[in-house]
């Protein structure tokens, strides 16, 4: 059996996946996010599974909500790793000059972080880089780019990985803000972020990091060639529900002649996820789970931030400095399981059961519907 673990880490992302065979069980992880507690999330789930060892870790992209609780993870079961996954690094992790650049780079970014945990969180990227290159080179490292590239995952048994992004012309971007001396970590980490395909029992599940449309846009065409199909049972939409990176064509791409498939968004209901992905989502044939929604004074606040007058230094602020001011966003399923057996048969558990108007069971529930603006139809 197959199970996907969503962890609800707020506006971030992290997936445990676990395949017991009945008589093994194998773990993997893909990103973390630590919230307000300071612990890893990731870690403390694979304790509570009892995991004694890793197949794998996977870093999408070097966003801090997407690695923030890895070190810890690594730190733990440091020796019992079997493969460590990155987005593009090339010679940036091969060559000790160049990691030691990019290093430099990253603590830039944290002396001018005005913020003491967002500055500690820049510094456990290079913690993280300096631990990979010691102890998974050269040979349990896996760099993750290609059209449709096969990953060489050990240990889960019939469960197939495939990398679907980023494209191969995205491996030089880190290399080259490396050498530029007038950079300082600018490139665009949504575009290199990493994407994976997963095969199981007949199924298809595609975890989509924070991959941007564009990369999306350009698998449709390379699909399109070779006569394949992306429509999965499973999809974690990409950024957190962003209705940037989850455009009309990429969603129906995503469910396009699949019944009953589950859609998974993993957001911390303030800034993501957009109104357009979950009004979207609402006319394709899917269960839609998020891990958080939002309650009033986030939706209020919501509303301000997707201004287009608003400059993108005022968004931040608010982001940084507003959101904290107004309630906590109300988890809605919370942690989430998706089970595949090996006949195929996908169930899903979540940690709350909260009646939410993007989800089939709400209009099932017998409650009035939810009035048709915008601002209150986004509740996921």
């Amino acid at each position: 059996m197959l199970l996907l673990h969503f962890l609800n880490v707020e506006n971030g992302d992290c997936t445990i996946v676990e395949y017991n065979d009945g008589t093994h069980r194998r773990f993997g992880v893909i990103d973390c996010n630590r919230t307000r507690t300071r612990k890893s999330p990731a870690l403390d789930k694979l304790k509570s599974l009892g995991a004694a060892d890793l197949e794998f870790v996977c870093i999408t992209h070097p966003d801090k909500d997407h690695y923030a609780g890895i070190s810890d993870v690594l730190d733990y079961y440091q020796g019992k790793i079997a493969s460590f996954m990155t987005f593009p690094l090339a010679s940036v992790l091969t060559d000790q000059e160049r990691l030691k650049k990019y290093a430099k780079k990253v603590l830039a970014l944290a002396n001018l972080a005005d913020d003491e945990d967002i500055a500690n969180r820049h510094l456990e990227l290079v913690q993280i880089l300096k631990h990979a290159s010691e102890n998974f080179l050269p040979d349990n490292w896996i760099e993750v780019s290609g059209d449709f590239d096969r990953l060489g995952v050990s240990g889960f048994g019939p469960v197939e990985f495939y990398g679907i992004s980023p494209p191969k012309r995205m491996r030089g971007q880190i290399a080259q803000m490396v050498l530029d001396p007038n950079e300082i970590a600018t490139v665009n980490n949504n575009e290199i972020s990493v994407a994976i395909e997963m095969h199981y029992a007949g199924r298809r599940i595609v975890l989509g990091g924070d991959s941007v449309d564009e990369n999306w846009e350009w698998h449709r065409k390379y699909r399109a060639k070779v006569n394949a199909t992306i429509a999965s049972n499973v999809v974690k939409l990409p950024h957190h529900g962003s209705r940037y990176d989850n455009s009309p064509e990429t969603l129906d791409d995503f469910f396009d002649g699949i019944d009953d498939s589950i859609a998974i968004i993993s957001a911390g209901g303030r800034i993501h996820p957009d109104f357009e992905t979950i009004e979207k989502l609402q006319s394709l044939p899917c269960t839609r789970l998020c891990t958080n929604l939002f309650n009033p004074d986030e939706r209020a606040l919501k509303r301000i931030y997707n201004n287009g007058a608003l400059t993108s230094r005022l968004r931040h602020y608010l982001n940084v400095y507003a959101s904290p001011l107004v309630a906590r966003p109300t988890p809605c399923k919370g942690d989430i399981v998706v089970s595949i057996s090996p006949d195929g048969a996908i169930s899903s558990q979540t940690e709350y059961n909260t009646v939410c108007g993007c989800t089939k069971s709400f209009s099932a529930s017998g409650l009035p519907t939810l009035p048709s603006t915008p601002a209150i139809r986004s509740v996921p």
